[in-house]
């Protein structure tokens, strides 16, 4: 399965949302988005199933984060994540803490 970050006149899926869908699926998902920068306010859900992140140069900045907190908080196995520059959280920019993953 895979949920594209799409931004047009008919949908919008954030991040966020991606990863939410994603929990309720099975099997490896496939998030992709063209670059863009995503600046968060509060931090992404715990990404707990399998993954597979290609965001093509997207920057997910935290610098705004109300709340101390990660870039990605990964609790699964088999999570690959590529193409993303993360910068300004108070935590980690990737807390790991699965098997397998690929960072």
């Amino acid at each position: 399965m895979r949920h594209e970050l799409v931004e047009d006149r008919t949908e919008v899926c954030t991040l966020r949302a991606a990863i939410q869908k994603a929990h309720v699926s099975t099997g490896v998902v496939k998030i992709t988005s063209e670059s863009r920068t995503i600046q968060l306010v509060k931090p992404l859900p715990t990404i707990q199933n399998p993954l597979e992140f290609n965001l093509n140069g997207t920057t997910i900045d935290g610098s705004r984060s109300i709340t101390p907190a990660s870039g990605f908080h990964i609790n699964s196995e088999a999570t690959n994540v590529r193409g993303v520059v993360i910068h300004s959280f108070t935590g980690y920019r990737i807390l790991y803490e699965g098997l397998l993953s690929h960072l």
